[in-house]
């Protein structure tokens, strides 16, 4: 874990630097209105009585675990692409030749098996559902097409919510799924 702050490439790390540092931002500002209402609900409605900066504390404090879990969740991957790094909404271009391709149907029943839920399916493409706790991910398999050699796969994995920009790497781990089952052994 200690490898995600002690990198090589110091372009890298200052782009997981500046990247970790501007989702921090964003949530302290979500959390702040927030933290007020609470604070307003707790002194009956008596704004005489809010302090703002024991509001900012409390939000910086309410955020900062989020966003480091959220970026150590990233950290467990090695031979990472960046382009992936602290998204949410993840999406995969991959070429697989067609003698590696499982069949559209046992992706299907592979995925369903992993307590997927289909939700839409054409004859190009299937959209899951995945249940975790509270929140739901959408994944979509689609072949784009084909040439003489290779498929030309598209898989992308979001949250149901539009609003989450933080997903502990969920939608990554979805596609990591999806990839190692479009392929045959």
């Amino acid at each position: 874990m200690l490898n995600f702050f002690i990198e090589l490439n110091p372009n890298s790390f200052f782009f997981k630097l500046s990247a970790i540092f501007f989702q921090y931002i964003l949530l302290i500002f979500i959390a702040t209105p927030l933290m007020y209402l609470a604070f307003l609900t707790k002194s009956d409605f008596n704004s005489n009585q809010v302090v703002f900066i024991r509001i900012l504390f409390f939000s910086i404090a309410l955020a900062l675990p989020f966003v480091m879990i959220n970026a150590f969740a990233f950290a467990n991957f090695n031979n990472f692409d960046l382009k992936f790094y602290l998204k949410s909404k993840q999406k995969l271009n991959v070429l697989v030749p067609i003698d590696r391709l499982n069949d559209f149907n046992e992706i299907k029943l592979k995925l369903c098996n992993l307590k997927w839920k289909v939700i839409d399916e054409k004859d190009n493409f299937i959209i899951f559902k995945k249940s975790n706790y509270f929140i739901n991910d959408i994944i979509k398999y689609k072949i784009n097409n084909k040439n003489a050699n290779n498929y030309d796969i598209e898989i992308t994995s979001k949250p149901s919510l539009k609003l989450l920009f933080i997903d502990f790497a969920r939608n990554y781990r979805n596609i990591l799924v999806v990839l190692k089952t479009i392929q045959k052994n």
